[in-house]
This record gives C-alpha cells, structure tokens and sequence, in this order.
C-alpha cells in the first residue's frame, strides 16, 4: 500500500511545482468573451447593446418549475452565453447565478450568502476589462409567481445608435426557449 502512496505524493509534487492549477470557473471565461465581443451596428451603422435575460418559471421544486434564457437570436456572443447558462445554472438555487456573476468580477461573499440573498433586486455596474462599454447585472428574485426570477446581463456600447432601445423591466415578458 505505501508504494501506491508514494506515488500519488511524487505525481501531486510534480504537478504543484510545474505550476499547474484547478481550472478557472467557466462561467468567468463566457462572461470575459460576452462582454469583450465586437457589437452589432445598428441601421445607422451605430452600435447597439446586447443582452440575455436568465429567468425562472413556476413554483420551487414543482413538476412545472423551468428556466428559460432569451436573447437576440442574431447575436452569437448571446447565443452562446444562454447556451452556457442553460447547462449551467442552479433551477433550484436562483441566487447562486448573480452571485457566481458577481464573483467572476472579483467581488466575496460570506458563508451562507445564497441562502440569505434568496429574494433580492439590484442593478449592478460591473468594470470589465474594456473602456468603451458598459456592463450591467439587473437581479429580480423577489417574485414568487411566475416568472419568479430573473437576472439580466447586458453590454452597452459608449455611444450606442438609435436603434438602441430601453429594455423592458425585469419579468415583464415571460422568456421564449432557446433555439
């Protein structure tokens, strides 16, 4: 048994002194390429604001709970972000989505944050890596019907053209399904 040991402590040593380390998150890595990707112009060939809208639908736990992620299907930085989310978010943790966002800019949170933040609204400014746009985290989770929460990430250009529009407020409009 002690050989097989050894083993293992010469294999782990090899890998901390080669510098090797866990993965990152890969949530922070769609984040970085979501905000970091090139804008769609507008009809005036201005930029316009992406963004993707996480909700969930039903009661907690019951056999109608689903999430649901929309975005404009043109926009491939979106499609990929929603792809991601969709595989990759808590259905039953709502508060753990915002917070992982939130963790992906540098900010920390004591034990048992996600349990105490479950019904929270916000409007986050978030500083990204690039200076000409604008990242934003809208968290609603303080609804408990349908939808009973949603969290919208969104990119807006400096100076964005005219057919950048106000979006409508959180939980207005139920999501459509991914395509």
């Amino acid at each position: 048994m002690r050989p097989i040991f050894w083993i293992s402590a010469a294999t782990a040593a090899a890998l901390a002194s080669s510098g090797y380390a866990a993965p990152k998150d890969d949530l922070c890595a769609q984040l970085r390429a979501y905000e970091a990707a090139d804008f769609q112009n507008g009809s005036d060939g201005k930029p316009i604001r992406r963004s993707i809208t996480f909700d969930w639908i039903g009661g907690w736990l019951t056999p109608n709970m689903e999430w649901g992620c929309e975005r404009k299907k043109a926009d491939a930085r979106s499609v990929a972000l929603c792809s991601y989310l969709m595989d990759h978010t808590s259905l039953e943790f709502r508060s753990l989505l915002p917070l992982s966002v939130l963790r992906c800019y540098g900010y920390k949170f004591p034990k048992f944050v996600s349990y105490d933040w479950g019904n929270w609204t916000s409007n986050i400014k978030l500083h990204g890596e690039k200076q000409d746009r604008t990242l934003a985290m809208e968290v609603d989770l303080s609804r408990r019907s349908a939808p009973n929460g949603a969290v919208r990430i969104s990119v807006t250009p400096e100076n964005p053209g005219k057919d950048d529009v106000d979006l409508a407020p959180l939980g207005t409009d139920a999501p459509k399904p991914a395509e």
